[in-house]
């Protein structure tokens, strides 16, 4: 989960766009590597001296909250594939079952 940090930033807020050969991915299908779809990319945080993505919030499906805590899910880009046929970005090394142990942003 990101610290406070002066260099992250929302996609939005970053000055210059992102570098190149980065990619918006807001509004991509989350999925773990048995086909559970987690939610959606709610926000990407970048880094803004480097204009590269660090972090996802992703917004949980209603199965996926059915513990009660619908708080977005935050992924760093280094755990994740992106694939932009069918804009999805893969979460290779869990599985469905293992959702409910992902970091959630803080309230």
């Amino acid at each position: 989960m990101p610290e406070q940090n002066d260099r992250l930033v929302p996609l939005q807020q970053l000055e210059g766009g992102l570098a190149e050969g980065e990619q918006d991915v807001e509004g991509w299908h989350v999925l773990t590597a048995d086909g559970t779809h987690v939610g959606c990319v709610a926000r990407v945080l970048a880094d803004a001296d480097a204009r590269t993505l660090r972090f996802l919030e992703v917004e949980p499906d209603e199965d996926v909250a059915a513990d009660g805590d619908d708080r977005p899910i935050m992924l760093s880009v280094s755990e994740v594939r992106f694939f932009e046929e069918g804009e999805t970005v893969l979460l290779p090394h869990l599985l469905g079952d293992d959702i409910a142990g992902l970091p959630r942003r803080e309230a």
